[in-house]
């Protein structure tokens, strides 16, 4: 299933070597509509929205896009909400 979110900000982050600590992937040709430069498609193409980290004790989960902007995607809205009530079980 496909999840669009509202890109912002000129973070990317890699994903991963283990699959867990990132669950979901840009593909290599991420842009479904609007604009981006090409250098920076070219640097968005298969990292990560978000990450998983462990820290100490406890948990870290990176956010790099707005998952609730505006309210306007609902079932990016999950992904966050999920980072707050499940990130122990992470």
């Amino acid at each position: 299933m496909i999840k669009s979110l509202f890109l912002e900000i000129t973070i990317f982050v890699e994903a991963d070597s283990v699959s867990y600590k990132n669950p979901i992937k840009y593909t290599a040709q991420p842009l479904q509509a609007g604009y981006i430069s090409k250098p920076n498609l070219e640097l968005l193409g298969n990292t990560v929205p978000f990450k998983h980290n462990s820290m100490g004790r406890g948990n870290v989960i990176l956010f790099t896009d707005n998952t609730n902007f505006r309210a306007f995607w609902y079932g990016t809205n999950k992904l966050l909400m999920n980072a707050v009530f499940f990130g122990e079980e992470m």
